[in-house]
């Protein structure tokens, strides 16, 4: 059995960094409140919002003064035009405070960052009622109010079909009676509808025609401007998404090397030894979320490696993990795919040609050989430059001393680190690697890219960033994004829909 060093100080303060460390660097706390007419993609950018802050081991909700309408109120009745006449202003207003209550009270607790207040807010009158409700919060929250103005005709069509098809407000009404009753509410939002001024004072984003034209005032503090960085990559388009694992790769025993790297953990004296390059992980399911490989040549080049970086020791009441970096491999860059990986790129390449996604895409890598001799079956000789871009963000998640082991030996060879891996998976840090909070944080930029393009994307890759990546666009919770079963030899296909994402899986047949 190994332990960890100074394992009685280092599991009190992991416990206390545990509990209280965030996808941000401060705890801000964020309340956006939308604004604007029926079926303007209000829902559809919360949803977007409150799905990417999860993502990044933040803590977000919406709240939907429709839903909680409903909840109150028959949808029958509540949901008809009639119920948006003048003269229930006040009803609606007495039910759009009470869940923008609720939505202030949730932001108050510990660890909740932003809450999305959904609703209309059209009049100068309703937003004034959010902001005096907010001053009156104990917390210090940031207000934000968020205008949707749609434009385009075509779009609204589809917007109002959507809402008309899949809201309960509409339910047992015929398609063409549900568009007149929903225009008529409209037409009674309009009347009153004032668009978000700077005469009102505070901060606001509007979004036109989604990312066509984005206006933003008093904006500050990194969740509001990841939120509009991530707004102005949102875009309609029906482009789908493709994720695909790189081919399988050369390995080999990287016992002698742990065994050096366990030495080095659990004798932090004088100095730490750390050595080689950035650690990785290949074939198969041998690590806590992947396998390792370092090629025959690694050992001898590591022999051969100048003299090991000597940095101070790291305090005994610090957080043992962080900035530490101790990879065993020196890199597997070396690794080359196997004739069983050829095998699979070509039948690949075969198998896809037809697809309509797959005859001029955007191909996303890793850095990694394997990963970029894979995407060869997606390019076109004459034009790689242009179609291919390499991410060293992509690169499979470093974990540290545990590079490669099975899961039943991390439980043998190290039980505490086992046992607050199994605690939050998603926040524990490997000795001297990284942490699957750490993985989306440096995979954000690329999910902001995958956003903005509108053409076919494949990105190949590994099986860690790519649990991280579909659970994003899958919006499953972080926490279960190392469970996410992504098969080897297996396309994975994305399309976005009005709810999300659908996907559709195909096997590469005839690989082992």
């Amino acid at each position: 059995m190994i332990k960890r060093h100074g394992s009685s100080m280092d599991e009190k303060i992991y416990s206390e960094c545990i509990e209280t460390v965030t996808a941000f660097t401060n705890q801000e706390h964020v309340l956006l409140a939308t604004v604007g007419l029926p079926a303007r993609g209000k829902s559809w950018l919360s949803a977007k919002i409150v799905t990417y802050i999860n993502w990044l081991g933040g803590k977000a909700q919406v709240f939907n003064a429709g839903k909680f309408r409903r909840n109150l109120l028959e949808a029958q009745k509540s949901g008809r035009s009639e119920f948006f006449d003048a003269e229930n202003a006040g009803k609606r207003d007495e039910i759009a405070k009470m869940c923008l209550d609720e939505a202030v009270k949730w932001l108050q607790k510990p660890g909740n960052i932003v809450a999305v207040f959904d609703a209309t807010n059209t009049t100068p009158r309703r937003r004034k009622i959010i902001r005096e409700t907010v001053k009156q919060s104990r917390a210090r929250i940031n207000l934000i109010f968020l205008e949707s103005i749609c434009t385009d005709e075509k779009v609204l069509e589809q917007n109002f079909l959507n809402k008309v098809r899949n809201s309960p407000d509409f339910k047992g009404l015929k398609e063409e009676d549900a568009l007149i009753d929903l225009k008529k509410r409209i037409s009674k939002y309009e009347r009153v509808y004032r668009t978000v001024s700077d005469d009102e004072g505070g901060s606001y984003i509007k979004i036109q025609d989604l990312a066509n034209k984005v206006t933003v005032k008093g904006i500050y503090g990194s969740i509001a401007l990841g939120i509009v960085n991530l707004l102005m990559s949102c875009h309609n388009g029906t482009r789908p998404i493709v994720l695909l694992r790189a081919a399988n790769s050369t390995s080999k025993d990287l016992e002698p090397l742990r065994e050096s790297a366990f030495q080095q953990w659990n004798s932090l004296e004088d100095v730490l030894i750390v050595e080689g390059a950035q650690a990785d992980q290949t074939t198969g399911s041998l690590g806590p979320y992947a396998d390792s490989t370092t090629p025959p040549s690694v050992a001898k080049h590591m022999a051969s490696a100048n003299s090991p970086l000597r940095v101070p020791k790291v305090p005994s009441d610090s957080f043992p993990r962080a900035g530490i970096r101790m990879p065993i491999a020196l890199s597997t860059s070396y690794a080359t795919v196997t004739d069983e990986g050829k095998k699979f790129i070509k039948k690949l390449k075969d198998m896809t040609k037809n697809e309509e996604w797959a005859k001029d895409p955007a191909v996303f890598t890793s850095t990694l050989p394997r990963s970029i001799e894979t995407a060869k079956a997606f390019l076109n000789p004459s034009n790689v430059q242009n179609q291919s871009q390499q991410w060293s963000a992509l690169n499979v998640l470093d974990t540290g001393i545990c590079h490669g082991m099975p899961v039943s030996e991390i439980k043998k060879k190290l039980p505490e680190e086992y046992r607050l891996w199994k605690r939050d998976p998603f926040r524990y840090r490997f000795p001297g690697g990284e942490s699957y909070m750490d993985l989306c944080h440096r995979l954000s930029s690329v999910v902001l890219e995958l956003e903005r393009t509108r053409k076919p994307v494949v990105v190949v890759s590994h099986l860690s960033t790519l649990q991280a990546l579909y659970s994003y666009f899958r919006a499953i919770p972080v926490d279960r994004a190392p469970s996410v079963d992504i098969k080897r030899h297996t396309v994975l296909i994305l399309t976005p829909n009005q709810y999300g994402w659908k996907e559709r899986r195909i096997g590469v047949k005839g690989i082992e």
